[in-house]
């Protein structure tokens, strides 16, 4: 089960025969009082990934109509939550095109199947996990390759991804103060460090230790 990142009363719930739901939660318990709790907030149904178990869900991190599943059919379904239908597939096993380098052709193994699914916050990005340990991407702009492939895992199963956020940048001013205070400590630290450095040599006789320096 996944909440929408964008829109927080939209949850998506998969299923072993395959369905994926979407769930509008606002108003819940309002609507609970007066009728079903599945008939007021069940939005749509799909039926995806010929029956087999849906394995992994994600909402998109920028488009709010976007909602995308795997399976152990090795398929990825992308759907239209405000439309209810599909808009999208993508079959894993079978990308292939011409132009297409070797790295952009995937071929699952026998029995591998997919594990895991997210979303890249830029919109356009989407990985997905495998059974065999295998992560493979995907620019949304082009499906009929893969963008990139890895495997981590050394034949173990993946079971869930994320993609590192992006980092806001900060204040000049901020960063200012704080480059001005690091650039003191250090100037501080070297200093404190040769005095000591220096009367250390002066007392010591014996060879100098045989340790090496830390790294940077």
């Amino acid at each position: 089960m996944r909440f929408s990142v964008v829109k927080r009363h939209i949850l998506a719930s998969a299923y072993k025969n395959g369905q994926v739901v979407i769930w509008d939660a606002q108003g819940v318990f309002a609507k609970a009082q007066t009728a079903g709790l599945s008939q007021t907030c069940k939005k749509f149904v799909f039926a995806a990934h010929d029956g087999k178990p849906c394995t992994g869900i994600a909402f998109s991190q920028v488009n709010h109509l976007l909602l995308a599943s795997c399976g152990t059919d090795a398929r990825v379904h992308f759907y239209d939550i405000t439309q209810g239908k599909e808009v999208k597939k993508i079959d894993v096993n079978q990308n292939s095109s011409s132009n297409v380098t070797p790295n952009q052709i995937v071929t699952l193994a026998k029995q591998e199947q997919l594990t895991a699914i997210a979303f890249c916050a830029d919109g356009c990005t989407i990985a997905v996990g495998t059974s065999g340990g295998r992560i493979v991407s995907y620019n949304l702009k082009d499906v009929k390759r893969s963008k990139n492939q890895l495997q981590p895992q050394c034949g173990r199963p993946i079971s869930s991804l994320a993609f590192q956020r992006p980092i806001k940048s900060a204040n000049k001013s901020d960063v200012s103060q704080v480059n001005s205070v690091s650039e003191a400590n250090v100037s501080q630290a070297s200093a404190g460090g040769k005095s000591q450095g220096s009367r250390a040599a002066a007392g010591s006789q014996g060879p100098q230790s045989s340790l090496p320096k830390a790294g940077p």
